[in-house]
């Protein structure tokens, strides 16, 4: 009997464990695990967490009686677990609960606060505001973002500024989105104003983050040519507000935008000039550490503490010092201590999509990248091209789903710039931070010392800014849930999981067809017919109807950015028709950027105006009564107002407030949260915030179908 089940076991695994149970990653996921389930759950998490105690340790018990050892170890460790979920979820409820305290509502105000920080050319933040509203003062709570059009040269750090504008808070979840940059900033609210609006009082105040940041700033422009001067000034800085816009797009395009994100990347090449410069000098390894990590902080802060330089500061700090103290090293349990302190100093980090990348990316090259070089090597790849390829394989398939679902699409070809560039860029950004280094401690010399930097920042940009990266884009698709089962598979298939070749084939084809399966089934691979989707950001908002034919209806004025990531999201390349629902102005500005992004072959308009004038390649019509989209039956009740018979759907589109209508509708969709005062509808859905209504702001793209007299309505992706 008992060699029966040896062999088994052996024809299922091979010699050894299964896998090596490590305890640092293990705390580290369990205090991981209470932030997302309470993000998910709210405080019902802590029984969650409590049933998962009870059934693993009853789980361990079980299995530990047969092989009749003691069980209290595990079962104290496991209650060590719940601790860390629970200290996880208390933690991260905190910090929520903190953020959406004390927020005064949207509306105009006259504001009068101290500049805390000046980002780009046009960006304000300022605290300790106070808010006047008639006779009505209230200190505020949090940082405010003020985005200027024209920038006066007397504000500087330290000044009093004040100016009426219109205050709009920043939601912590917004468009089916963790909203995580504004918490991790404190940031509560946004505004615009114009910089002639501005009253400034008092004197800026010395900061010494903000003026090394300045003299960089100087040094790099009044040396080198614009465009490179702006890429050097991004990769020192993460500001890339100077870099020419189609060039920035194409690095994102390319899968190499990370360079402008002062991260991983920028801290180990800063990490290790200074320990070759320290190695020679003989001295405690500790001092050495500190004497390290005291211009990595500046060097932050000259940054901005922006979250990716922190979170890369963190871990690089620990990894350090964990390595000093002369820990035994492991690469899983190194990474997970990490990212467990990173996530103790703030449980907001979690939901960072640079967070996310990097313990993905370092993960994956853990657990994928020797797997991947052994590979390389049996095609007789060269040892080191094979190791480069490897890693970079590894680190690419690892973050492809994250890619996917934050971004909207995956550069094909970023295998490739990656494998190329990146070695390339940091050894350049490696000379870049020396010699501006030491051109802003001797400007005089600046010329003679930048101009190999520059040169080489030329010639590496410049294959990124002659092709276009857009052309091989993988996107129209995420994974939502399923991206779980896309780690449990990866990690089935390294060589951490003791399983032989044939079960593990077998496992690993399963998991992939469940996979593919569902995230088809997610994205409505399998669902055919008439369809309306619903998606919208900050700027704007888009209908996208499907009814033989790509029909797309727009409110308000978008942005550049905005139609670029929907098109990607959706796949459209171009539209068979498009309605702008709003006046004749807004038509005129909404549909150049739609016509660059996803062109339309006819824009359908309520009423006549000058629109032949501006879209020469756009045929316009004024239909009058009903007409059709595709098998869609469309009517205009006023420029704001549209009404739509879609798959046996009746739905009403109100771009500011409804008119006037009657009779009920099965879907009713509105811009703003009164738009659908007085309208009776079945479903009311709007994009802002709102309690009493579906809100795609809270909720994200969502999917509408009609079926034997049932709406039904899901997000998009799950």
């Amino acid at each position: 009997m008992n060699d029966t089940k040896e062999e088994r076991k052996g024809w299922l695994k091979g010699r050894g464990k299964l896998f090596n149970f490590r305890p640092v990653l293990a705390i580290s996921s369990g205090f991981g695990l209470g932030i997302f389930l309470c993000y998910a759950f709210s405080l019902h998490a802590l029984w969650i967490g409590l049933l998962l105690a009870v059934g693993g340790g009853g789980a361990i018990c079980l299995f530990l009686r047969k092989k009749e050892k003691s069980a209290l170890p595990a079962l104290l460790f496991a209650a060590f677990l719940l601790l860390m979920f629970c200290l996880g979820a208390l933690s991260f409820s905190a910090r929520l609960s903190s953020y959406n305290a004390d927020n005064a509502a949207e509306g105009t105000y006259t504001v009068s606060a101290t500049v805390k920080d000046i980002a780009g050319k046009n960006s304000l933040y300022l605290t300790d505001a106070m808010l006047t509203d008639g006779d009505s003062v209230r200190a505020l709570g949090g940082n405010i973002r003020v985005y200027v059009n024209s920038l006066p040269d007397e504000i500087g750090i330290g000044t009093k500024v004040s100016f009426e504008c219109e205050l709009k808070p920043y939601d912590s979840s917004a468009y089916g989105r963790f909203n995580v940059t504004p918490i991790l900033e404190n940031t509560k609210y946004m505004a615009s104003v114009s910089g002639d609006k501005i009253m400034v009082r008092g004197e800026k105040k010395f900061d010494l983050f903000y003026a090394a940041r300045e003299r960089l700033r100087n040094v790099l422009f009044g040396t080198m040519r614009e465009e490179e001067a702006a890429v050097c000034y991004a990769m020192l800085t993460g500001d890339g507000s100077a870099v020419e816009n189609g060039l920035l797009q194409n690095f994102r395009y390319g899968g190499v935008a990370h360079i402008f994100a002062v991260s991983g990347l920028h801290i180990g090449v800063i990490y290790a000039i200074l320990s070759f410069l320290l190695k020679r000098i003989r001295m405690p390894k500790l001092l050495r550490c500190a004497l390290i990590f005291a211009p990595l902080l500046f060097y932050v802060g000259v940054c901005r503490f922006s979250p990716s330089s922190v979170r890369a500061l963190v871990m690089c700090t620990v990894l350090m010092f964990s390595n000093a103290a002369g820990l035994k090293y492991d690469a899983l349990n190194s990474v997970s201590l990490a990212a467990l302190a990173v996530l103790i100093i703030n449980p907001v980090y979690l939901f960072g999509v640079g967070f996310l990348l990097s313990i993905a990316a370092a993960g994956g090259i853990i657990v994928l990248g020797g797997t991947f070089t052994r590979a390389f090597q049996k095609i007789r790849c060269p040892r080191k091209l094979a190791s480069s390829a490897g890693i970079c394989l590894a680190a690419q398939i690892s973050t492809f789903p994250l890619l996917l679902d934050c971004f909207g699409y995956v550069s094909a070809l970023s295998l490739v710039t990656n494998l190329l560039f990146i070695p390339v860029i940091s050894a350049i950004y490696a000379f870049l931070f020396a010699f501006s280094l030491l051109a802003c401690v001797i400007p005089a010399a600046a010329g003679a010392l930048l101009y190999i930097p520059e040169l080489l920042v030329s010639v590496a940009v410049f294959p990124l800014s002659a092709l276009d990266m857009k052309i091989l884009l993988i996107s129209g698709f995420s994974f939502g849930g399923y991206i779980a089962l896309w780690y449990f598979v990866l990690a089935v298939m390294s060589d951490k999981i003791n399983l032989r070749a044939a079960p593990k084939a077998a496992v690993c084809l399963l998991l992939s067809a469940v996979l593919i399966c569902g995230v088809a089934a997610g994205n409505g691979a399998f669902e055919t017919g008439n369809a309306v989707f619903l998606s919208g950001d900050y700027n704007a908002s888009f209908v996208y109807i499907r009814s033989d034919g790509d029909y797309l209806v727009c409110f308000g004025k978008p942005s550049a950015a905005s139609a670029q990531s929907f098109s990607l999201r959706y796949r459209l390349k171009g539209a068979d028709g498009l309605i702008v629902l709003g006046s004749e102005k807004e038509i005129n500005a909404a549909v150049p950027v739609m016509q660059a992004e996803i062109p339309a072959k006819t824009l359908y308009a309520a009423e006549r105006g000058d629109y032949q004038q501006s879209f020469h390649s756009l045929e316009v019509k004024n239909p009058q009564g009903e007409f059709y989209l595709g098998t869609a039956r469309m009517r205009f009740i006023d420029e704001n107002t549209l009404f739509a018979e879609v798959g046996g759907a009746r739905y009403l589109f109100a771009g500011k407030n409804a008119a006037a209508v009657s009779g009920e509708y099965d879907v009713a969709v509105s811009a703003k949260e009164d738009g659908l005062d007085g309208v009776r509808a079945k479903e009311k859905i709007c994009f802002e915030s709102a309690s009493d209504k579906i809100s795609v702001r809270h909720t994200g793209d969502l999917q509408i179908r009609a079926k034997d007299g049932i709406i039904f309505v899901k997000r998009r992706g799950v």
